[in-house]
């Protein structure tokens, strides 16, 4: 990420991100059986309608951003064999991830692969990113995450992001 974000917004980022997991962990204080819980996890749990509805939002908000954390690399424009197979090439695929993200005013885009298929949503409802497991990889696209460095320029963030995206984390047989 320091190849398109400054360490101060970075920072800046962890630091909204820490703020998530302190609240989470006050819910996990009064719900113990919460701790260590996934998203996926938290769906299948029984408990009172309102405690899920207070932790899976916050749950599926910071997973993602751990997504977003670790959706990069160093080297610019990566090829990946998977992508080319389902997108024709990997300009292809980071172009609708860029087409995605400019129409999205906050939230995240994500890529999955589910069942041989590499399937890409955007939403600005963390937890509707869940639909199809965890995310392999994700875009943060609400100003919090490159204000600091782009102010509202959305659009050169994501020019300055987007080559640097992991595609090798996509693996598996693709349709």
């Amino acid at each position: 990420m320091n190849n398109f974000l400054s360490e101060e917004n970075i920072d800046l980022h962890q630091e909204y991100v820490r703020t998530k997991r302190l609240k989470y962990s006050i819910l996990e204080s009064s719900i113990p059986k919460l701790k260590d819980a996934t998203v996926t996890d938290l769906f299948r749990m029984r408990m009172s309608r309102r405690d899920k509805s207070d932790a899976l939002p916050m749950l599926a908000e910071i997973e993602l951003h751990n997504v977003y954390f670790s959706s990069f690399c160093q080297t610019r424009f990566l090829r990946c064999e998977q992508v080319e197979k389902k997108w024709g090439s990997c300009a292809s695929l980071l172009n609708d991830i860029f087409k995605r993200c400019m129409e999205l005013s906050y939230g995240f885009v994500t890529v999955s692969a589910v069942y041989g298929d590499i399937i890409l949503e955007s939403s600005s409802d963390s937890l509707s990113l869940f639909s199809h497991g965890t995310p392999m990889l994700a875009i943060d696209v609400c100003e919090h995450a490159y204000f600091a460095d782009y102010h509202f320029d959305k659009e050169r963030y994501l020019i300055n992001a987007l080559p640097y995206l992991d595609l090798m984390k996509i693996s598996g047989p693709i349709k």
